[in-house]
């Protein structure tokens, strides 16, 4: 939760944003409004008590009061039931530690229900007064094939938050795991889960993290999950998502030369004090989506592609700068490439604008005034 949204939060208490959401006083109108803004907001109803929108594999879902707390419980069932699939296939410590801890989260859910069935608490807050209170809970899931530098093999991470201002100690959750073998058939598991010592981590302000990656470029497969709920209040926001792929890496990137208008420049104090030279790189392999950077005699001087630069005098003569350019692309690589151009500079007093010496012969003599006799 950034700063600015934590803001929103509280100056807005009756609204659901969409990277947290804050309840506060009147568990029933003020739900049954955020509820209707929800809907409006793309959340699809798909249960009683149960709201979810979905981005491509993500899942993220809602559920409060009774029936909707059943319903995540019965959700939760089936993801333990899917892990101990993925257990008989491909076997690990860290996944049984995983399947083992939701287990008992299971078994404190039904507890809870239990409880709520005995005191009639159906609704959102379980009964509680939640005036002048703000609660922020918070539950994010990414499971992607990696790309980059890091390509190919799998990836994924999960996050949640919950904050109460008023003494609701609330629960997260957050697993992530990765799988993959590469092209000489050596497997990788990678499985992370916060926290890895308890049920859950508990408190008024409190996060969960897991993050992991595998590399590998055939069975692939990655899956986060994560949570932040208040089972006393009647609360569960969760989001998971699935990958099944591992992309392959893009081209390396390179500067294969950088072309320019012209190698020498030829100034003096009368005719041509300054001049422009536009360079051009040319860039094979990457992702799509370069950015240029230009160093002109070891000093930044602009960006963009092509790009031009004026050189004025007095120079030495003459004098002989190194033009680099650095680029990089959209999926994280970086490549460089540098050139040289001449600068030659001529001072006189041009009362009959002429050199003082001969110029010699080739490019530079063609390009100079002529001398004087």
């Amino acid at each position: 939760m950034n700063r600015k949204s934590l803001s929103l939060c509280v100056a807005l208490c009756l609204s659901i944003l969409t990277t947290a959401h804050a309840a506060q006083a009147d568990p029933g109108q003020q739900m049954s409004d955020r509820i209707e803004q929800m809907k409006l907001d793309g959340w699809q109803e798909v249960a009683e008590g149960v709201l979810q929108r979905t981005f491509g594999t993500r899942v993220e879902t809602f559920a409060y009061g009774e029936k909707g707390m059943r319903w995540s419980a019965e959700k939760l069932k089936e993801r333990v039931g899917h892990l101990k699939q993925e257990y008989n296939k491909y076997p690990s410590e860290d996944l049984a530690k995983v399947i083992e801890n939701l287990e008992l989260q299971t078994g404190e859910r039904e507890s809870s229900l239990q409880m709520s069935q005995a005191t009639a608490s159906d609704s959102f807050g379980g009964g509680e007064t939640l005036d002048a209170c703000t609660i922020i809970y918070d539950a994010t899931a990414d499971a992607y094939g990696l790309t980059g530098g890091s390509a190919p093999g799998t990836g994924a991470t999960a996050y949640a938050k919950w904050f109460s201002d008023c003494g609701h100690v609330g629960t997260t959750y957050a697993y992530a795991y990765s799988r993959a073998t590469s092209s000489i058939g050596t497997q990788t598991i990678q499985i992370r889960e916060d926290p890895q010592a308890g049920l859950t981590r508990s408190g008024t302000n409190i996060t969960s993290n897991a993050t992991v990656s595998a590399p590998g470029v055939t069975d692939c497969f990655s899956e986060a999950f994560s949570k932040s709920e208040n089972l006393n209040l009647n609360i569960s926001y969760t989001a998971h998502d699935t990958n099944f792929t591992c992309p392959n890496p893009p081209p390396t990137l390179y500067v294969n030369s950088i072309s320019a208008n012209k190698t020498s420049v030829f100034l003096d104090d009368y005719y041509t004090y300054c001049d422009t030279v536009t360079y051009t790189a040319n860039v094979s392999g990457g992702t799509p989506g370069y950015s240029y950077s230009w160093y002109v005699g070891g000093y930044y001087a602009g960006s963009g592609n092509p790009f031009s630069y004026e050189y004025c005098g007095p120079h030495g003569y003459p004098t002989t700068y190194t033009v680099q350019v650095n680029v990089s692309d959209s999926g994280g690589q970086s490549a460089s490439k540098s050139t040289t151009t001449k600068v030659y500079w001529s001072q006189n007093s041009c009362t009959n604008c002429c050199l003082q010496t001969a110029p010699g012969s080739g490019e530079e003599a063609s390009m100079m005034p002529p001398p004087c006799y």
